[in-house]
């Protein structure tokens, strides 16, 4: 149950994400200010809800009653959706910036399901990563915690070789402590779609889409 709870309350926190451009609002800073009332805690929008629980834990409870269970099957369906919203967001931002996306090198930075941990299992990265690749983007991962890099579709790279790919896009899917060093005064200038909200210092990137 606690596992449904928190499939249940990312799922609201993505679709107001999903929602923030057209209501034209900054979705963290009013859930930032809801969370401010009594018995409110939305959760922080997000890349994709991954690891080997709560994707999975909401099916052990939908595959086993016979009572129809449309809040979990619609949550699923919610937090699926957004790998696919973070790739469109990609695309979006690098048309925008003047770049079509299959012209376009684009870095994703972390593919393990969380930061610090060496785990991929339903991480949103595989589809992110093969999505943009499909696109015909030229895809580089970069994790520093990741074991088995050559697995995701993509070039593995280090945050070092990023001046060097010199990459049109940035696009955050799990906020590692790492990544606090990305070296933005050596980049030209790329689109950023930051998933997590967890960038530090993209003073001297372009657009940023969070």
């Amino acid at each position: 149950f606690e596992g449904l709870y928190r499939d249940v309350n990312s799922a609201l926190a993505n679709e107001l994400g999903r929602l923030a451009d057209e209501l034209a609002i900054d979705v963290r800073e009013a859930i930032e200010a809801a969370n401010t009332q009594p018995y409110c805690e939305i959760h922080d929008p997000g890349a994709g809800v991954g690891g080997h629980c709560i994707p999975y834990y909401p099916h052990f409870v939908i595959d086993t009653v016979e009572t129809s269970t449309p809040l979990l099957e619609t949550a699923r369906r919610v937090n699926e959706r957004m790998e696919e919203f973070t790739v469109h967001k990609t695309v979006e931002q690098l048309v925008d910036a003047g770049t079509e996306i299959g012209d376009a090198s684009v870095a994703v930075l972390g593919v393990t399901y969380r930061p610090g941990i060496d785990e991929t299992r339903a991480s949103p990265a595989w589809t992110i990563t093969a999505a943009l690749s499909a696109a015909g983007a030229d895809v580089y991962t970069v994790d520093p915690v990741c074991s088995d890099l050559a697995a995701f579709p993509g070039h593995p790279a280090t945050l070092s070789d990023l001046p060097a790919i010199d990459p049109d896009a940035l696009v955050l899917v799990t906020a590692h402590d790492a990544f606090d060093d990305v070296p933005w005064d050596r980049l030209a200038d790329p689109v950023v779609v930051d998933g997590r909200d967890a960038l530090t210092d993209p003073a001297t990137a372009g657009e940023v889409y969070t």
